[in-house]
């Protein structure tokens, strides 16, 4: 005997709704950032060193507004008490999954949008020749990805290997 009343499945977002559109905007808007820093990284794209720095800077402060909203979403994932029946339940798998839980919810949006602005700070270091500050954000990405495997890359990672 089924708990509750027979419902209708509900999966992926609310048709309209924020992680819905906002995916939905930014898919075309990843693929042309990823052009652009692709012509960037074959010279077909220059951009003054002072102006490149100026959007460096704003870009910056997007991102870093971008990582505290991630950062909160951790919160976003936790169990809702509504109670302990079948539409407590319901309600709690469905706003956890809304928020953090499916492809298209809040947190994984925000993620792709940060990967997005990864993307344009490097196109903009490219176009403007600030190259070594783009060596110097792949390092660094390289000291973060070590470290989920535990390995260390002592001296800053100018160690010879």
């Amino acid at each position: 005997m089924p708990e509750g009343p027979e419902t209708t499945e509900f999966s992926g977002s609310v048709p309209g709704s924020f992680p819905e559109s906002a995916q939905a905007g930014l898919a075309p808007v990843a693929g042309a950032v990823q052009d652009v820093r692709r012509g960037a990284e074959h010279g077909d794209l220059y951009m003054d060193a002072d102006a490149g720095r100026a959007l460096l800077g704003q870009l910056t402060d997007i991102r870093s507004q971008v990582i505290d909203l991630i950062s909160e979403c951790g919160d976003l994932d936790q169990p809702l008490k509504f109670g302990d029946n079948w539409v407590g339940d319901t309600m709690n798998q469905k706003l956890r999954g809304a928020a953090a839980g499916e492809p298209r919810a809040f947190t994984p949006v925000l993620e792709e949008f940060q990967q997005v602005l990864n993307d344009l700070q490097r196109t903009v270091k490219y176009a403007a020749g600030l190259y070594t500050e783009v060596d110097e954000q792949t390092a660094e990405d390289l000291r973060k990805s070590m470290k989920f495997f535990d390995v260390g890359l002592g001296n800053g990672g100018n160690e010879a290997v």
